[in-house]
């Protein structure tokens, strides 16, 4: 069962029903007791990174989505969940993150003729030798869909995806079992139905190699 956490800032039902559609089990998740019941974890989000941090706390589900991690639990953080995960972010002052993955959040460098926010479909170049399992039977510079006006930056060996907007932006990464998106896989039709597939699958996955 894959726990969708609801903390008020989420296209949640999007989200539920793109996982549904490629075969996954999903729930809908806000009380911190409720996490331990599931074998895996998605983060989504829209809006701003201090406000969901607010609504994490009041909630009390910042440990508890920790220590689940910490747990090996697979997660999945989706546009303004990847940011989450990071240890602060710059927007609108500097707000502390979950801690979860090294760097920060900042604004994507404006330039000459570069619209923000960064909204549409753009080309996911894959990155680094790792063979990200979320990434598997995706093509190379295949399109996804974004909204999103600020970026995780954080080590490069961090990194499965990169798209070009003005400047490098960050389009994914993946430590150990923590996934993240800056893309929405559920607005981005047949690739992204097979990173959220893959997801399911990697829910389910036992032994040593589970993520690739």
């Amino acid at each position: 069962m894959i726990g969708i956490v609801d903390y008020g800032m989420g296209n949640i039902k999007s989200v539920a029903n793109g996982i549904i559609r490629v075969g996954g089990e999903v729930k809908i998740v806000s009380q911190p007791n409720e996490l331990q019941n599931c074998s895996a974890l998605v983060l989504p989000g829209v809006g701003a990174f201090a406000q969901a941090m607010e609504n994490l706390n009041k909630a009390d589900l910042v440990n508890p989505i920790i220590e689940r991690v910490e747990e090996d639990t697979p997660i999945l953080g989706i546009c303004l969940g990847m940011q989450l995960f990071a240890e602060y972010s710059e927007e609108f002052g500097v707000t502390k993150g979950l801690g979860l993955v090294e760097g920060g959040v900042v604004k994507i460098p404006e330039a000459p003729g570069i619209r923000l926010p960064h909204m549409g479909w753009n080309e996911v170049k894959q990155v680094n030798s790792l063979d990200s399992s979320l990434f598997k039977d995706v093509p190379d510079e295949g399109c996804f869909y974004f909204v999103h006006s600020y970026m995780v930056e954080t080590a490069q060996e961090n990194l499965t995806g990169v798209a070009t907007h003005g400047s490098r932006v960050t389009a994914s990464m993946q430590v150990k079992n923590i996934f993240a998106t800056q893309f929405h896989p559920e607005k981005s039709q047949s690739n992204g139905a097979t990173i959220l597939r893959n997801f399911v699958n990697i829910s389910e996955a036992k032994g040593e190699n589970k993520y690739g």
